[in-house]
């Protein structure tokens, strides 16, 4: 008998969840943690580790802390 991961190949990379990318947009219209966990409900630290989540997954930095909030990048 066979486990069930035995095998199987898994990606190395988590899938992304369908909160965390309604975080991701929320944080761009919002453009601040603060902002958008209001407007969510949920805590900065959740929508922190949302983004995270998203910039590991993709590998790239997807937002500039600037004096005022946060702005996304080119990537």
């Amino acid at each position: 008998m066979v486990s069930p991961s035995e095998g199987i190949d898994l990606p190395s990379h988590t899938l992304l969840t369908l909160s965390q990318v309604h975080t991701f947009l929320t944080l761009v219209e919002e453009c601040g943690v603060s902002r958008t966990s209001a407007r969510l409900g949920l805590g900065a630290s959740t929508v922190s580790a949302h983004i995270k989540a998203i910039e590991d997954d993709l590998g790239q930095r997807l937002f500039d802390r600037l004096p005022g909030g946060m702005v996304a990048t080119r990537a």
